[in-house]
C-alpha cells in the first residue's frame, strides 16, 4: 500500500527479504518438528521397554509370592512336626524319669536324666 508509494522504498528487496524470512520460518519449524518426532519415538521406545520390565516385575512378583506361599506351608509342617517331636520327647523324659526313680536304678542313669 502507502510503502510502495514512499520514494525509496524497494518493493522486490522487501519481498525478497520475506521470502528469505518465511524460508527460514519453515526451515526452523521442520527442524523442530522433526525433533519432535525423533523424541517422541524415544519416548515410545522408552515406554515399550517400561512396560516390558513392569511386566517382567509382575511375573517375578507372582513368582515370588508362590515361593513364599510354599516356604511358608513348609514353615507350619516344620512346625507341626517340631510340636510332635517336642511331645515324644516329653514323654520320653517322663518314661526315664520313671525307670529311674524305680529301686534298683543305678546312680550312672539317675546322674544322665539331669
Amino acid at each position: 500500500g502507502a510503502a510502495a508509494h514512499t520514494p525509496g522504498f524497494n518493493l522486490s528487496g522487501h519481498l525478497v527479504g520475506n521470502a528469505s524470512t518465511a524460508a527460514h520460518l519453515i526451515q526452523t519449524i521442520m527442524v523442530t518438528r522433526g525433533q519432535e518426532v525423533a523424541d517422541s519415538r524415544k519416548h515410545n521406545a522408552t515406554l515399550q521397554n517400561l512396560a516390558l520390565h513392569s511386566t517382567d516385575l509382575e511375573q517375578r512378583t507372582h513368582a515370588d509370592k508362590g515361593a513364599l506361599a510354599q516356604a511358608t506351608a513348609h514353615t507350619v509342617q516344620a512346625r507341626q512336626e517340631l510340636q510332635l517331636l517336642q511331645s515324644s520327647l516329653a514323654r520320653g523324659k517322663a518314661r526315664l524319669r520313671d525307670l529311674v526313680e524305680q529301686p534298683g536304678a543305678t546312680d550312672s542313669a539317675k546322674n544322665e536324666l539331669e
